[in-house]
């Protein structure tokens, strides 16, 4: 799906809530070395709410790294146009609250070379195209976790080792009181281990897992 030796440009939706760990995924595979040496160019930019186009752009055009006689005052999109042009590229954007017209301008604003570029769209929503349908787009959903792989992510964060099933170390209790606060998010699950990692005695978690509660009902 990302690495092509030759191909249209591709898109890749990497979607799910927050929490679930989508930059974590992209920014694993994406610093991988086969990765980095496939893609001549690489960009990672992070686009906020009603960014604009312009804006955009600009952001894109600065990680590229200046090539010897490159002017400062070259147009965003004709600098992207030019570098990227004739090469294997990969961009990232982290686009949780990008809007659809500003997805589809960075498209239209891109080279649409043979070379198996791809453009990877960290999003919680996928965005619908309006104007230039593309036959090869992929789409990666990540969920929370289920009650099961919560307990196991906690426990092993708190432990660093897995549960061993014969010597249960806390009551099914605190476990389901975990999931409910967290709701299977896994970098939820992940804090609250660490804010669990020093509490050794029963009436110690209860008055963080209450505390939490207790929280969460104020902000409903």
């Amino acid at each position: 799906m990302l690495l092509s030796s030759a191909g249209r440009l591709a898109v890749i939706y990497v979607v799910g809530d927050s929490g679930v760990g989508k930059t974590i995924l992209v920014n694993s595979v994406c610093s991988k070395p086969s990765v980095r040496e496939h893609f001549k160019e690489r960009i990672g930019v992070k686009v906020g709410k009603d960014a604009g186009i312009s804006n955009i752009l600009s952001l894109m055009s600065k990680e590229l790294k200046k090539e010897n006689n490159e002017s400062d005052n070259e147009n965003p999109r004709s600098k992207i146009q030019r570098r990227l042009g004739e090469e294997c590229y990969l961009i990232i954007i982290d686009g949780r609250q990008m809007s659809i017209a500003d997805w589809n301008a960075v498209i239209h604003a891109l080279p649409k070379n043979e070379r198996g570029s791809r453009v990877v769209l960290i999003t919680k929503i996928k965005p619908q195209f309006l104007d230039h349908p593309m036959n090869d787009v992929h789409e990666i959903k990540l969920t929370c976790l289920n009650q099961t792989d919560c307990r196991k992510l906690f426990h092993m964060r708190l432990h660093g080792k897995e549960e061993d099933e014969q010597n249960q170390t806390y009551l099914p209790i605190y476990y389901q009181r975990v999931y409910d606060i967290t709701g299977g998010s896994p970098l939820a699950v992940i804090l609250l281990a660490g804010l669990m990692h020093n509490k050794v005695y029963p009436h110690e978690w209860d008055r963080v897992l209450k505390y939490l509660v207790s929280a969460i009902e104020k902000r409903l």
